[in-house]
């Protein structure tokens, strides 16, 4: 009898593993009011969220999940960019995106957003964290 779990044991337990299952699926769907501060924060100083679908600095993000990539309409993207895009086509998928968002340099080189130059002083390197890109994905998903 000493080898078994007590009731009382298996039930903590059991709740103790479903309060973190619910978490874990809480948190695999992504957090919209994280990933619109993070948004607003990072992409909305030169991007419009909004459904004006207004260009700026960068493309309008209204829309961008599932876009062919070079397709804000009205915006002039750089020569480097379209060349890129021409002989590379994708969709902005949420893999892309999220790809895109850790490292843009790497994901498409040149890219104007993450340039260090004196007339353009705000760049984008990137996001590390993971849990924060998909929040920022998840609440992209939502401009539609």
């Amino acid at each position: 009898m000493n080898n078994l779990i007590k009731p009382a044991t298996l039930a903590m337990l059991l709740l103790t593993l479903g309060a973190l299952s619910l978490i874990f699926l809480w948190r695999s769907h992504g957090d919209v009011s994280i990933g619109r501060r993070l948004t607003e924060n990072h992409c909305g100083v030169c991007h419009d969220i909004s459904p004006e679908k207004k260009n700026q600095k960068g493309p309008f993000l209204w829309g961008i999940v599932n876009r062919p990539v070079g397709a804000a309409q009205g915006y002039r993207y750089s020569q480097a960019f379209m060349k890129h895009v021409q002989e590379h086509p994708f969709i902005w998928t949420e893999e892309n995106l999220d790809t895109f968002l850790a490292n843009p340099q790497q994901f498409i080189p040149n890219v104007r957003m993450s340039e260090h130059r004196v007339e353009h002083q705000i760049s984008f390197d990137g996001i590390e964290d993971a849990t924060n890109r998909h929040d920022l994905i998840t609440y992209l998903k939502r401009l539609q």
